[in-house]
């Protein structure tokens, strides 16, 4: 049983008869008079910073376990839990795997990594029509369409008939009594015909057929999961790829793996060379050791956006194309005529691909998958070795849903790169 005490900067005289009353060992117990401290606790976010702060401290961290908001309530007694003994890679790599994007976390900041898949760190579900709501709406709904393998078919037609199996669905459903987020809702079955044009194109307009939809990459499936050598430990990198296209030229299989995104789609250099984004090149690896040989790999941009430009190609493929003029014409036919394509990021000029970063040699491709594997490496190491260090990339604080709970907090100690 626990007495706590709060008192002003005078305490009456009575508070220390209390406080003598009560020892541990014969010494007096301690207080918690520290001026910053009390300051802290004049907001639940103020507490939660520095009960993360002393995480160690079992007496602070149950002292205010009654004041915590129920949405982080619980990562304190994990915390506690995790202090009884060190990080280790048991904590994360469970029946030795791990998957793409949890080490693309621990690149983005390995204390955001620790929270999210050591302490299992979530936030309490709000029942409203957030914008990651959209984005798995409009997944579904690229994924239905897809499977269909119809692409002859009128897309309207098939757009209200996917539109109205999405809304009958429990999680969709219930949004229909508010009378904005049931507007926002038909917003999107407009969109979704703007999108499913553009998948069309894709397909009508090339010799590509849909592979895999939500292809899964692990021990015993189709396309085996990517081991990671990591001194005598063995993890293996799992992971689901939402669509791999094939077209067959000159009696070889080459794919293109696309991810659908709904935040940022651009793809830069930089991203595979820190690990912000480094699932593309994996699940691209992951196919060749399963015998295809690349085309390209791409973000197929998934977002809640309305252009007034109807002839704006919003959802155009970006990425990386393998520079083979004769696989580039069989990907878009019309490509010839028009020399800049409408699916991918590809010009030609005087028959031959204009030189750009969007444009790379299979030797190049086949480099950065291998890179994107030792990085992945090197990150398991370092988990393995217990980095729990709050180090993040730039701008990667600004949308963090642990912000309230770092040392970190006001976006100080980013990495600039």
């Amino acid at each position: 049983m626990s007495l706590f005490l709060s008192y002003t900067d005078n305490p009456a005289s009575f508070f220390t008869d209390i406080k003598n009353s009560f020892t541990d060992n014969s010494k007096t117990l301690p207080v918690l008079t520290n001026l910053d401290f009390q300051k802290e606790l004049y907001t639940h976010g103020g507490i939660i910073r520095h009960l993360v702060k002393v995480k160690g401290s079992k007496r602070e961290t149950k002292a205010f376990d009654f004041i915590l908001p129920d949405k982080f309530s619980h990562i304190f007694k994990n915390i506690e839990k995790a202090n009884d003994k060190p990080v280790s890679g048991a904590m994360f790599f469970k029946n030795g795997t791990t998957s793409v994007s949890a080490l693309e976390t621990y690149f983005s900041c390995p204390y955001k990594h620790f929270l999210r898949y050591g302490l299992k760190a979530t936030e309490r579900e709000v029942a409203e029509f957030a914008p990651i709501d959209i984005g798995r709406f409009l997944h579904l709904a690229v994924k239905m369409y897809v499977e269909n393998n119809n692409f002859d078919a009128d897309v309207k037609v098939l757009k209200d008939t996917i539109f109205k199996t999405l809304i009958k669905l429990p999680e969709y459903k219930k949004y229909l009594a508010d009378p904005f987020t049931k507007l926002m809702l038909f917003k999107l079955k407009n969109e979704l015909e703007k999108i499913f044009e553009t998948i069309k194109n894709q397909f009508k307009c090339s010799i590509f057929k849909p592979l895999f939809i939500e292809a899964k990459f692990d021990s015993g499936y189709k396309i085996e999961a990517v081991e990671l050598k990591i001194s005598n430990v063995s993890v293996k990198l799992h992971g689901i790829i939402d669509r791999v296209d094939v077209m067959n030229v000159g009696g070889q299989n080459f794919v293109r793996v696309i991810d659908y995104k709904s935040g940022n789609a651009k793809f830069l250099n930089s991203d595979l060379q820190f690990g912000k984004k480094i699932q593309l090149f994996i699940y691209m690896h992951a196919l060749i050791k399963s015998g295809y040989r690349p085309f390209g790999l791409y973000y197929f941009p998934v977002k809640f956006k309305f252009s007034k430009d109807e002839t704006e190609n919003e959802y155009k493929l970006t990425g990386q194309t393998v520079d083979n003029l004769e696989l580039i014409n069989c990907a878009d036919e019309n490509l010839k005529c028009e020399n800049i394509s409408k699916i991918f990021e590809v010009k030609l000029k005087d028959g031959k691909t204009v030189k750009s970063n969007k444009i790379v040699s299979e030797e190049e491709l086949l480099k950065k998958c291998e890179y994107s594997v030792n990085l992945c490496e090197r990150a398991a190491k370092e988990i393995i070795d217990g980095n729990i260090d709050i180090s993040p990339q730039r701008g990667v604080c600004e949308y963090c849903e642990y912000v309230c709970v770092c040392k970190n907090y006001g976006f100080l100690g980013e990495r600039q790169v």
